[in-house]
């Protein structure tokens, strides 16, 4: 059995959506006290071996990894709502598939990915602080991008 220590009390934990046609999912986060956030792998052959690590503004309280998919094509709502500065897009958010948001974007915005294609794994994680931290994150290395930031 694979194990991993450290240092650091563990805050917070998620584990990432199994991929259609998986078994088990690839990816574990943890919100540690050290106020980072690890990626773990949980793939059969690395199993809890560190990944990605990223630095917070403080401890987190919580993690989730949701995986946002786009129900219809940004194309396909503009032919039928025509609109001066937005576009209307729905969007799933798994592991929650009962939760259908319908968000307005920008015209100038590209709406990542196509209906029926895997959607992107996001990384949301709340800090004791009162912000909350949002990364993209890789599929495949769990890579972690494009951090936003807000204080709720």
């Amino acid at each position: 059995h694979a194990r991993t220590h450290h240092r650091f009390q563990v805050t917070a934990m998620a584990i990432a959506p199994v991929e259609e046609g998986a078994f088990v999912s690839q990816f574990l986060a943890l919100g540690l006290d050290d106020q980072t956030v690890r990626i773990l792998s949980l793939d059969q052959k690395t199993c809890l071996q560190p990944l990605r690590m990223q630095r917070l503004m403080g401890v987190p309280s919580s993690v989730c990894i949701i995986q946002v998919s786009t129900l219809l094509s940004r194309d396909a709502w503009h032919a039928h709502e025509h609109t001066n500065n937005s576009t209307p897009v729905l969007v799933t958010l798994h592991p929650y598939p009962h939760l259908i948001l319908s968000l307005s974007l920008p015209a100038t915005l590209q709406v990542a990915g196509q209906p029926g294609e895997p959607g992107t794994l996001q990384l949301h994680v709340g800090i004791n602080n009162g912000v909350v931290a949002r990364s993209t994150m890789d599929r495949v290395s769990g890579d972690l991008t494009d951090t936003r930031t807000r204080y709720l």
